[in-house]
């Protein structure tokens, strides 16, 4: 994110201290419905600030946010969208990229570590973090069940049903538990400890790299 886009969300942070809880509820179903569109984080702020602002205005006059907006919000947030530029191709590969590392971060941390204690437990060379198939297997399919329920839920804000996004999580958690239960346990690569600090340092080096050009 930009020191423009990340100077602006701080100040909308602030602004939107000032709408009332019911109002705020809205508006923060709309930013996460925002999020979701094919438009810059500056922009995205941009739009931010601008609803945040009417509804404060309107709030000031007595209005609701139905009022000010319509009822039909996600076809007012659609409308403003629409006439925004779009991300380039190579801005959306950087931004999936980008959002898609800390969750990598987080997962590969955490199976260093079960590793480290399974080895322990094992009575075996602690610094060696075995890798096998279903390893692979259960870490991919728990990345794609973030990365889906991020979008499921920025594209559905407005939408209080949540049988579809259950319904996806069960699947998804039922693949990673047949990975790991009916793959081969045998290691397929086992890296010291300390390559894993250094693959994490690359992986973070990256992010930020990446979040400072977006």
């Amino acid at each position: 994110m930009s020191r423009e886009a990340k100077a602006l969300k701080k100040e909308n942070n602030e602004l939107e201290k000032q709408l009332s809880k019911e109002t705020e509820d809205i508006q923060t179903d709309m930013v996460v419905y925002i999020r979701s569109a094919n438009i810059s984080e500056l922009d995205q702020e941009r739009v931010r600030r601008d609803i945040t602002q009417m509804l404060i205005d309107g709030e000031a006059r007595g209005e609701s946010a139905a009022d000010v907006i319509g009822g039909d919000y996600k076809a007012f947030c659609d409308e403003i969208i629409a006439e925004i530029p779009k991300l380039s191709r190579a801005k959306r590969v950087l931004t999936a990229v980008r959002d898609t590392l800390p969750a990598l971060m987080m997962l590969f941390a955490i199976w260093a570590a079960f590793s480290v204690i399974k080895q322990i437990i094992n009575g075996q060379t602690w610094y060696i973090t075995p890798l096998s198939i279903s390893d692979i297997i259960t870490g991919a399919a728990l990345l794609i069940a973030a990365t889906l329920i991020v979008v499921y839920i920025t594209k559905n804000s407005f939408d209080s049903r949540p049988a579809p996004l259950v319904c996806l999580v069960l699947l998804i958690i039922a693949i990673a538990l047949c990975g790991a239960l009916l793959l081969p346990e045998k290691a397929v690569f086992s890296p010291h400890i300390a390559a894993d600090a250094a693959l994490l340092a690359v992986l973070y080096a990256v992010y930020k790299i990446i979040d400072n050009r977006l």
